[in-house]
């Protein structure tokens, strides 16, 4: 009967304690807070920190926000209303007094932006709690700052949140520089 007992026991032990139990706690994938790096799309098994860019890893299932190409930016902007643009570069970036204003050719920023830079956003979310279930289109200069704080609004219970790929940067190139077509949607 102890044998029994022990083999019991110790069947249970390895059962536990066998690769197809611990595969199933360990399922989880993670993934840096988003910064906009090649290492966003870097998948980690374990918690802890990103090996390039030191953010916290988090669970891969909390990043809901979409992205945005330039593209499909310019074809809302033509077709399309009610989503809010947030501009999270800095105020004097916003302003067109920052180091990249002779790129977008003395443009500003997209007309009727909302401008809280990404180190304000978690203070200052509540200034726009009244767009929790809107569109947002967030942006930056180069998509460093923008999936930052499509990760924060995202947090934050904000449901339909798509960051622009590339950043302003990439649309001015496109549509201000190469091109006039996207010149009526920029402040002067």
């Amino acid at each position: 009967m102890k044998e029994l007992i022990l083999f019991s026991v110790f069947s249970f032990f390895l059962i536990l304690l066998s690769p197809d139990a611990s595969q199933s706690q360990s399922s989880a994938e993670y993934v840096c807070y988003p910064c906009g790096g090649e290492c966003d799309k870097v998948i980690y098994f374990a918690e802890g920190k990103c090996r390039e860019c030191r953010m916290p890893l988090i669970d891969k299932s909390r990043i809901i926000f979409r992205n945005i190409s330039p593209e499909d930016l310019l074809s809302k902007l033509k077709f399309e209303l009610g989503f809010i643009l947030i501009d999270v570069r800095s105020a004097e970036e916003f302003d067109g007094e920052g180091k990249g204003e002779q790129y977008f050719q003395g443009y500003k920023h997209f007309k009727n932006a909302i401008n809280i830079p990404a180190d304000e956003l978690e203070k200052r979310i509540s200034e726009i709690k009244e767009f929790k279930d809107s569109e947002i289109i967030v942006y930056c200069s180069h998509n460093k700052r923008s999936p930052y704080s499509s990760q924060i609004l995202t947090d934050a219970g904000f449901s339909n949140v798509t960051n622009l790929i590339g950043g302003i940067t990439v649309f001015a190139e496109d549509y201000l520089i190469n091109s006039d077509t996207g010149r009526k949607y920029f402040v002067k």
